[in-house]
This record gives C-alpha cells, structure tokens and sequence, in this order.
C-alpha cells in the first residue's frame, strides 16, 4: 500500500514570536505556513458567547472557564473573530472543551453556519456531544478524541465518528492499522517530535497536527520526497 503525505493541521492555529495561540492571527498565520486545515479549541462562556480556549487551563484551577460570563474572562478571540479571519479559505476543526447541551450546541452551529462554507470538523471526548453533532449537523466530520486503547476504535464507529484522535503518547501501530481497517481516518493528537510525526505518517495517518506547520511540512516533503524517489 502506497502512504499519502498526510494533510497539516495548525494546532490552535500556530506558535510564533508575537503571536498567541488559539487567535485569528495565529489562524491566519498557520495558513501562510501551510497549515490544510486550522483547530482551535472552543468553550462556551457562562453567558453563552464561544471563545476559542484551550482547557485544562491554569487560569482557571478554581473554576471552570465556562462559568464565567464573557466580560470576565481575559481578552479572547471569539468564534465569530476567528472564523471571519479563517474565511472558507481550508477547512476548521474545533475542538470543543466541555459537554455541551443541545441548545448551546445548536447556537454554535448557528454561528458555524454563518461565517463558514467549508468542511467542519468537530473533535471531543464527549461521546454525547459528538452524537448531537451527527444528529444535527451530519455533513460535519466527527474525530472522536481519545486514550490509545483498542476499545477507542468501537466507540468511535458506535457514534458514527470519521476520524480517531488518540492521545499521542503510547499510539502502537496495531491501534493505527486497526483504526484504518475500520474505515476510519489516524488522526493522532498534536505533538512537536520529528520522529512520532514521521512514525505516524508512516502508518497512514491521514493528517498530523502541530504548532509548527511550515516546520512539519518541510519534515513531511523531504521524507516523503525521499520516499518516492527509491
């Protein structure tokens, strides 16, 4: 079987001097570099906004950030920033950080909707929130987030998942030539190892994820450049 170079996911966006993550300049920043797709991380603040916001945080070690209403939150890109600046120039992935209910799901949906005309992808470990996403917005592509255990690749079909999103630290080959004989797309977690990047490419992993997309691009093309000339 012939391996694909595997697409390029800016991990909340990109890291760069002058440039936070998880912003609509490191977004669009990531896409400059070659990013196929741009992630963020997503919760919902107590009053209902979304803001892109990795989670566990440690701001937030007495509460959780979705108790807190907008306006008492550090100063944060909201969805609506972030996908206005993302535009449908490559597909988004948000990687939602809490449960979340059918109303607050259908109002990021909404929002979604109205700014984004490319594919969506949407990652959780929330089995219950992926499944109202299948519910109400089947043309997304669920990635079921999750520890590297075999039982993983039956709970991601069970919720009708497209891709697996495992942990990177301790992903066997087995877990990836499993998951890939299932129908579903490797989609390990993000990491910055040159070596785990090119093991899991070597496996088959249909896209890899990473705060440094030029970086890992250069990495991908001069092995899969080697590799095709053999």
């Amino acid at each position: 079987m012939k391996i694909k170079m595997p697409k390029i996911i800016g991990h909340r966006g990109c890291r760069a001097p002058g440039v936070c993550e998880n912003t609509a300049a490191a977004m669009c920043l990531a896409i400059e570099q070659g990013a196929d797709i741009v992630e963020f991380d997503v919760v919902s603040t107590k009053d209902g906004h979304f803001v892109a916001l990795h989670w566990p945080d440690v701001r937030f070690l007495s509460l959780r950030p979705w108790s807190y209403r907008l306006e008492e939150l550090p100063p944060l890109d909201t969805l609506p920033v972030i996908l206005q600046a993302v535009g449908s120039r490559v597909p988004i992935y948000l990687d939602i950080k809490q449960p979340l209910d059918e109303a607050r799901f259908l109002s990021l949906a909404e929002v979604v909707d109205a700014f984004h005309h490319n594919t969506v992808i949407v990652g959780s470990f929330s089995r219950t929130t992926l499944r109202m996403c299948a519910q109400h917005r089947p043309q997304w592509i669920l990635n079921y987030d999750c520890l590297p255990v075999l039982s993983a690749i039956e709970q991601a079909l069970e919720i009708g998942a497209r891709w697996i999103n495992p942990l990177p630290w301790g992903v066997r080959q087995v877990f990836a030539e499993r998951a890939i004989d299932a129908g579903l797309c490797f989609v390990p977690a993000g990491n910055e190892s040159d070596r785990r990047q090119l093991r899991f490419a070597r496996w088959g992993a249909y896209a890899l994820s990473t705060f440094r997309p030029a970086h890992l691009r250069h990495v991908l093309e001069q092995h899969f450049g080697a590799a095709s000339a053999k």
